[in-house]
């Protein structure tokens, strides 16, 4: 209609409209997931450290979990609430915990959900694994920002390089 003399531009304008209409909700979506995934990621030190204190205390997994719950907010208690209520409605844990890996697509989150499924069969020291898993994560989110800082660098470098000819051609 804002086109009205000019159909085949008004055409064009609307398909061009509609596939906007229907890429802007999913470009939204995945960047308030892959926010929250992110946010879970770096609440799992914290929630590994209270974790791992509860083990050490006696607690079990479960009772650790409700821990991680009532003690943090965010992501990590939605997402561990979640589980806890599954595994109340009688899924095993192993499940529950496969299930948030499967929600919570990150590399850490596996590694955590294996640790506790392998040591759930096979036995071993919980709170040692879980205080590994916080050093082992703790590292690599150090180099993930030393990376970012270093492109950072680098971009904002050849940006300026990229610019002073022409700021010297206006000089």
């Amino acid at each position: 209609l804002i086109l009205w003399p000019n159909i085949i531009g008004g055409l064009v304008f609307g398909f061009v409209m509609i596939l906007v209409g229907w890429q802007i909700p999913k470009v939204i979506m995945r960047s308030l997931f892959e926010k929250r995934c992110n946010r879970f990621v770096n609440q799992m030190v914290d929630g590994m450290t209270i974790m791992a204190n509860g083990i050490r205390a006696g607690l079990s997994i479960t009772q650790s979990m409700e821990r991680v719950v009532e003690n943090m907010r965010g992501p990590i208690a939605q997402e561990f609430s979640l589980a806890l209520n599954k595994i109340r409605l009688g899924m095993t844990i192993e499940d529950a915990l496969n299930e948030l890996g499967d929600r919570i697509p990150r590399q850490d989150v596996q590694m955590f959900v294996t640790s506790i499924n392998i040591l759930k069969e096979t036995g071993g020291n919980l709170a040692e694994t879980f205080s590994t898993i916080v050093t082992v994560v703790r590292e690599r989110q150090k180099i993930e920002k030393k990376v970012q800082a270093l492109t950072a660098q680098g971009t904002m470098q050849a940006i300026i390089i990229t610019l002073v000819p022409f700021i010297l051609l206006i000089i």
